[in-house]
Protein backbone atom coordinates (compact mmCIF):
# COMPACT_ATOMS: atom_id res chain seq x y z
CA UNK A 1 0.00 0.00 0.00
CA UNK A 2 1.73 3.49 -1.30
CA UNK A 3 0.06 6.34 -0.02
CA UNK A 4 1.81 9.20 -2.04
CA UNK A 5 1.63 12.83 -2.86
CA UNK A 6 0.59 14.34 -5.88
CA UNK A 7 2.39 14.46 -9.27
CA UNK A 8 5.40 11.93 -8.16
CA UNK A 9 5.11 9.46 -10.74
CA UNK A 10 2.91 6.83 -9.41
CA UNK A 11 0.95 5.80 -11.52
CA UNK A 12 3.68 5.05 -14.12
CA UNK A 13 5.25 3.42 -11.21
CA UNK A 14 2.31 0.91 -11.25
CA UNK A 15 2.85 0.21 -15.30
CA UNK A 16 6.25 -0.47 -15.03
CA UNK A 17 5.53 -2.84 -12.01
CA UNK A 18 2.69 -4.40 -14.18
CA UNK A 19 4.72 -4.71 -17.40
CA UNK A 20 7.50 -6.11 -15.35
CA UNK A 21 5.07 -8.80 -13.75
CA UNK A 22 3.51 -9.71 -17.26
CA UNK A 23 7.48 -9.90 -18.49
CA UNK A 24 9.09 -11.85 -15.58
CA UNK A 25 6.27 -14.87 -15.34
CA UNK A 26 5.26 -17.49 -17.83
CA UNK A 27 2.45 -16.16 -19.89
CA UNK A 28 0.26 -19.47 -18.91
CA UNK A 29 0.35 -18.48 -15.67
CA UNK A 30 0.59 -14.95 -15.54
CA UNK A 31 -2.57 -12.49 -14.93
CA UNK A 32 -2.25 -8.61 -14.11
CA UNK A 33 -5.23 -7.23 -13.01
CA UNK A 34 -6.05 -3.00 -12.49
CA UNK A 35 -8.67 -1.61 -11.64
CA UNK A 36 -9.73 2.54 -10.21
CA UNK A 37 -12.70 5.05 -9.99
CA UNK A 38 -13.26 5.65 -12.99
CA UNK A 39 -13.09 4.04 -16.65
CA UNK A 40 -10.81 7.51 -17.30
CA UNK A 41 -8.52 6.73 -14.70
CA UNK A 42 -8.13 2.80 -15.99
CA UNK A 43 -8.04 3.43 -19.65
CA UNK A 44 -6.45 6.81 -19.73
CA UNK A 45 -3.31 7.14 -16.83
CA UNK A 46 -2.16 3.83 -16.15
CA UNK A 47 -3.33 1.49 -19.27
CA UNK A 48 -1.99 4.51 -21.55
CA UNK A 49 1.74 4.36 -20.08
CA UNK A 50 1.63 0.61 -20.44
CA UNK A 51 0.70 1.26 -24.23
CA UNK A 52 3.71 3.69 -24.40
CA UNK A 53 6.01 1.35 -22.45
CA UNK A 54 5.18 -1.77 -24.18
CA UNK A 55 6.92 -1.41 -27.60
CA UNK A 56 9.94 0.57 -25.86
CA UNK A 57 10.90 -2.36 -23.54
CA UNK A 58 10.32 -4.61 -26.73
CA UNK A 59 7.70 -6.60 -24.59
CA UNK A 60 5.72 -9.85 -25.79
CA UNK A 61 2.41 -9.86 -27.26
CA UNK A 62 0.06 -6.40 -27.98
CA UNK A 63 -1.40 -4.34 -25.28
CA UNK A 64 -4.79 -3.59 -26.85
CA UNK A 65 -6.51 -0.08 -26.81
CA UNK A 66 -9.28 -1.63 -24.89
CA UNK A 67 -7.19 -2.24 -22.17
CA UNK A 68 -6.48 -5.98 -22.34
CA UNK A 69 -2.75 -7.52 -23.36
CA UNK A 70 -2.70 -11.22 -25.09
CA UNK A 71 -0.20 -13.32 -25.80
CA UNK A 72 -0.12 -15.67 -28.17
CA UNK A 73 -3.94 -15.39 -27.93
CA UNK A 74 -3.80 -15.64 -24.12
CA UNK A 75 -5.34 -12.89 -21.98
CA UNK A 76 -1.45 -11.44 -19.34
CA UNK A 77 -3.24 -8.70 -18.37
CA UNK A 78 -6.38 -6.16 -18.27
CA UNK A 79 -7.59 -2.94 -16.91
CA UNK A 80 -11.94 -2.69 -15.78
CA UNK A 81 -13.73 -0.31 -13.08
CA UNK A 82 -16.70 -2.56 -12.68
CA UNK A 83 -20.38 -1.23 -12.36
CA UNK A 84 -21.75 -0.52 -8.37
CA UNK A 85 -24.05 -3.34 -9.60
CA UNK A 86 -21.32 -6.00 -10.92
CA UNK A 87 -19.72 -7.59 -7.02
CA UNK A 88 -18.31 -10.16 -8.77
CA UNK A 89 -16.94 -8.99 -11.81
CA UNK A 90 -13.44 -10.52 -10.83
CA UNK A 91 -14.65 -13.79 -9.41
CA UNK A 92 -13.28 -16.95 -11.30
CA UNK A 93 -9.75 -15.19 -12.12
CA UNK A 94 -6.96 -17.34 -10.80
CA UNK A 95 -3.64 -17.67 -12.04
CA UNK A 96 -0.38 -18.84 -10.07
CA UNK A 97 1.22 -15.27 -10.81
CA UNK A 98 -1.75 -12.64 -9.92
CA UNK A 99 -1.11 -9.07 -9.42
CA UNK A 100 -3.91 -6.60 -8.83
CA UNK A 101 -3.39 -3.02 -8.72
CA UNK A 102 -5.76 -0.61 -7.11
CA UNK A 103 -4.88 2.82 -8.92
CA UNK A 104 -5.98 5.78 -7.06
CA UNK A 105 -7.07 3.76 -3.99
CA UNK A 106 -8.57 6.14 -1.86
CA UNK A 107 -11.46 6.26 -4.17
CA UNK A 108 -11.86 2.22 -4.18
CA UNK A 109 -15.09 1.25 -2.21
CA UNK A 110 -14.62 -1.80 0.21
CA UNK A 111 -16.07 -4.34 -1.34
CA UNK A 112 -14.13 -3.45 -4.33
CA UNK A 113 -11.02 -4.01 -2.11
CA UNK A 114 -12.63 -7.61 -1.04
CA UNK A 115 -13.05 -9.08 -4.75
CA UNK A 116 -9.51 -8.27 -5.53
CA UNK A 117 -8.28 -10.07 -2.47
CA UNK A 118 -10.16 -12.46 -2.86
CA UNK A 119 -8.67 -13.37 -6.59
CA UNK A 120 -5.37 -12.83 -5.24
CA UNK A 121 -5.19 -15.96 -3.05
CA UNK A 122 -2.28 -18.09 -3.76
CA UNK A 123 1.61 -17.74 -2.37
CA UNK A 124 2.75 -15.76 -5.56
CA UNK A 125 -0.27 -13.51 -5.88
CA UNK A 126 0.52 -9.63 -5.28
CA UNK A 127 -1.75 -6.67 -4.78
CA UNK A 128 -0.27 -3.01 -5.27
CA UNK A 129 -2.44 -0.44 -4.19
CA UNK A 130 -1.31 3.49 -4.85
CA UNK A 131 -3.17 6.59 -4.49
CA UNK A 132 -3.14 9.86 -2.87
CA UNK A 133 -4.85 9.94 1.06
CA UNK A 134 -7.39 12.12 0.37
CA UNK A 135 -9.98 10.56 1.89
CA UNK A 136 -10.15 9.64 5.58
CA UNK A 137 -12.73 7.48 5.71
CA UNK A 138 -11.79 5.11 3.26
CA UNK A 139 -10.83 1.71 3.07
CA UNK A 140 -7.00 2.55 1.74
CA UNK A 141 -6.72 5.10 5.24
CA UNK A 142 -7.65 1.17 6.87
CA UNK A 143 -4.87 -0.59 5.29
CA UNK A 144 -2.29 2.20 5.65
CA UNK A 145 -2.55 2.13 9.30
CA UNK A 146 0.05 0.57 11.75
CA UNK A 147 -0.76 -3.32 11.85
CA UNK A 148 -2.73 -3.66 8.92
CA UNK A 149 -0.98 -6.49 7.72
CA UNK A 150 -0.17 -4.36 4.69
CA UNK A 151 3.67 -3.01 4.05
CA UNK A 152 2.71 0.93 3.67
CA UNK A 153 5.43 2.72 2.10
CA UNK A 154 4.87 6.94 2.35
CA UNK A 155 6.40 9.01 -0.66
CA UNK A 156 5.74 12.42 -0.15
CA UNK A 157 6.37 15.22 -3.15
CA UNK A 158 9.63 16.40 -0.67
CA UNK A 159 10.66 12.82 -1.94
CA UNK A 160 10.99 13.24 -5.69
CA UNK A 161 14.12 14.64 -7.41
CA UNK A 162 13.25 17.84 -7.87
CA UNK A 163 13.53 18.09 -4.48
CA UNK A 164 15.89 15.53 -2.87
CA UNK A 165 18.83 16.96 -5.52
CA UNK A 166 18.87 13.68 -7.31
CA UNK A 167 20.19 14.12 -11.14
CA UNK A 168 17.84 13.55 -13.80
CA UNK A 169 17.03 14.25 -17.36
CA UNK A 170 15.39 17.72 -17.87
CA UNK A 171 12.22 15.70 -19.32
CA UNK A 172 11.60 13.47 -16.34
CA UNK A 173 12.03 16.62 -14.24
CA UNK A 174 9.63 18.84 -15.74
CA UNK A 175 6.87 15.90 -15.63
CA UNK A 176 7.38 15.66 -12.01
CA UNK A 177 5.77 18.23 -9.41
CA UNK A 178 7.81 21.28 -9.28
CA UNK A 179 8.07 24.25 -6.71
CA UNK A 180 6.30 26.29 -8.44
CA UNK A 181 3.13 23.66 -7.10
CA UNK A 182 4.45 23.93 -3.88
CA UNK A 183 4.38 27.63 -3.80
CA UNK A 184 0.80 27.47 -5.39
CA UNK A 185 -0.75 24.87 -2.59
CA UNK A 186 0.98 27.11 -0.02
CA UNK A 187 -0.93 30.41 -0.84
CA UNK A 188 -4.42 28.48 -2.10
CA UNK A 189 -4.03 25.65 -0.14
CA UNK A 190 -3.02 26.70 3.08
CA UNK A 191 0.31 25.04 4.66
CA UNK A 192 -0.72 21.90 7.11
CA UNK A 193 -4.39 22.28 5.96
CA UNK A 194 -6.33 18.83 4.90
CA UNK A 195 -5.44 19.32 1.13
CA UNK A 196 -2.07 20.19 1.87
CA UNK A 197 -1.05 16.75 4.11
CA UNK A 198 -2.64 14.48 1.26
CA UNK A 199 -1.65 16.70 -2.06
CA UNK A 200 2.02 17.55 -0.62
CA UNK A 201 3.17 15.57 2.48
CA UNK A 202 1.17 12.44 1.43
CA UNK A 203 -0.29 11.94 4.44
CA UNK A 204 -4.27 11.01 5.71
CA UNK A 205 -5.63 14.41 6.88
CA UNK A 206 -6.61 14.59 10.33
CA UNK A 207 -10.39 15.36 9.66
CA UNK A 208 -13.23 14.00 12.33
CA UNK A 209 -15.76 11.82 10.37
CA UNK A 210 -18.53 12.90 12.64
CA UNK A 211 -18.26 16.51 10.94
CA UNK A 212 -21.79 17.88 9.24
CA UNK A 213 -19.99 17.15 5.83
CA UNK A 214 -17.13 14.79 6.02
CA UNK A 215 -14.41 15.38 3.50
CA UNK A 216 -14.47 11.89 2.13
CA UNK A 217 -18.30 11.85 1.28
CA UNK A 218 -16.92 15.30 -0.80
CA UNK A 219 -14.72 13.22 -2.24
CA UNK A 220 -17.22 10.42 -3.05
CA UNK A 221 -19.53 12.87 -4.16
CA UNK A 222 -17.15 14.66 -6.85
CA UNK A 223 -16.43 11.07 -8.13
CA UNK A 224 -19.63 9.97 -8.84
CA UNK A 225 -20.56 13.62 -10.39
CA UNK A 226 -17.57 12.49 -13.05
CA UNK A 227 -18.00 8.90 -13.41
CA UNK A 228 -21.72 10.76 -14.39
CA UNK A 229 -20.46 12.97 -16.50
CA UNK A 230 -18.17 11.05 -18.51
CA UNK A 231 -21.44 8.52 -19.22
CA UNK A 232 -22.86 11.37 -21.36
CA UNK A 233 -24.76 12.96 -17.90
CA UNK A 234 -27.66 10.68 -18.60
CA UNK A 235 -31.04 11.59 -17.45
CA UNK A 236 -32.90 9.24 -15.39
CA UNK A 237 -36.17 9.06 -14.15
CA UNK A 238 -35.09 10.02 -10.47
CA UNK A 239 -32.52 13.50 -12.03
CA UNK A 240 -30.04 14.22 -9.95
CA UNK A 241 -30.41 16.64 -7.05
CA UNK A 242 -27.14 18.77 -6.75
CA UNK A 243 -27.03 20.52 -3.09
CA UNK A 244 -24.54 23.20 -2.71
Amino acid sequence: AVQSGHGIGKSLTASVAASWWVDTHPADQTLVVTTAPSVKQVHAILWEEMRKIHPQAGLPGEVQISDNWLIGGRLVGFGRKPQDHDRDAFQGLHRKYLLVILDEAAGIPEWLWGSARDIATGEHCRMLAIGNPTDPSSYFRRVCRPNSGWNVIKVSVFDSPNFTGEKIAKSVSEDLTSWKYIEDAKRDLGEGSPMWKARVEGEFPDVDEFSVIPLGWIYQAQQRWQEWDEAGRPVSLDWRRIIG
